[in-house]
């Protein structure tokens, strides 16, 4: 099997696992990532998000609407009029404090083979990878 059909079946069975653990909480792996990103970021806009994962602004519009919905994000005024900063709530943080340990614990369990040294090396090769494809 060539490296980037490892890749994709690799993506696809951790999307799936991935699915497993948040669909209690009513969220996808998409949902998880924007609410991770502000979790780590504060507060950002759509832009900032799109630009970051690689994806059109639609996409992060719609998860953002999504995510709005469920009271879990909201938007407060950029400093720019047309530009809206989005936060998490109070309900959004009490979930990613839920749900962060448990993601946490999927990872973990999925690199526990792994030495750490495995571990960078494999990190840096899709980091490589990455900014391969960017070109």
């Amino acid at each position: 099997m060539n490296i980037f059909s490892l890749i994709n079946r690799l993506n696809r069975r951790y999307l799936s696992g991935l699915t497993v653990k948040l669909s209690p909480f009513g969220l996808t792996p998409a949902n998880w990532s924007l609410l991770d990103y502000l979790v780590q970021n504060g507060q950002v806009t759509s832009i900032q998000i799109a630009t970051y994962w690689d994806i059109e602004k639609p996409t992060v519009s719609a998860n953002v609407k999504q995510l709005i919905k469920l009271g879990l994000i909201e938007t407060i005024p950029g400093k720019d009029k047309r530009e809206k900063q989005l936060i998490l709530t109070e309900k959004g943080h009490l979930l990613m404090n839920e749900v962060s340990p448990i993601i946490s614990k999927f990872q973990d369990d999925l690199l526990s083979n792994f030495q750490k040294e495995e571990k960078e090396f494999l990190q840096r090769g899709l980091s490589t990878l990455y900014e391969a494809m960017k070109e």
